[in-house]
């Protein structure tokens, strides 16, 4: 649900302009909290007040209904670190797993990348390589 900008302005997806039109009746008090939930299929009412409370506190702007976590997951790894992890594995097949995540974690280290490799991240990264076999 990313806003797309079109010359300036934002267009925003459908579902978000339809939620604002609603809120805006519940606000007028044309419309129930209860009815508001049910139009835009929410579970509860609860949800209905927490969607009111964002929009009054944004001053009734839509931007202030566009959820906040959409796009890259937090814990998504870096291409470099992936490429690193690969590139061990490729030079040192008889490495474990715990040892590519040490000498990964050693070699970014040198080039400004502070970062903490688990064992099963590496093996999940490992996993794309076309030619590992896990063992077991």
């Amino acid at each position: 649900m990313k806003r797309i900008s079109q010359q300036g302005k934002f267009v925003y997806p459908e579902k978000i302009l339809h939620r604002a039109k609603v809120l805006a009746l519940v606000i007028k008090k044309k419309v129930t909290q209860s009815q508001a939930a049910k139009e835009l299929k929410l579970r509860s009412n609860r949800q209905i007040r927490n969607l009111l409370r964002k929009y009054i506190s944004g001053d009734h702007s839509i931007s202030s209904l566009v959820h906040t976590r959409n796009g890259e997951p937090w814990n998504k790894i870096d291409t470099v670190i992936r490429d690193k992890v690969k590139e061990i594995k490729e030079m040192h097949p008889k490495f474990t797993n715990p040892h590519i995540a040490y000498v990964a974690e050693r070699e970014l280290k040198e080039k400004g990348i502070l970062i903490k490799l688990n064992r099963t991240t590496v093996r999940n990264i490992l996993l794309e390589l076309p030619n590992y076999k896990p063992a077991v």
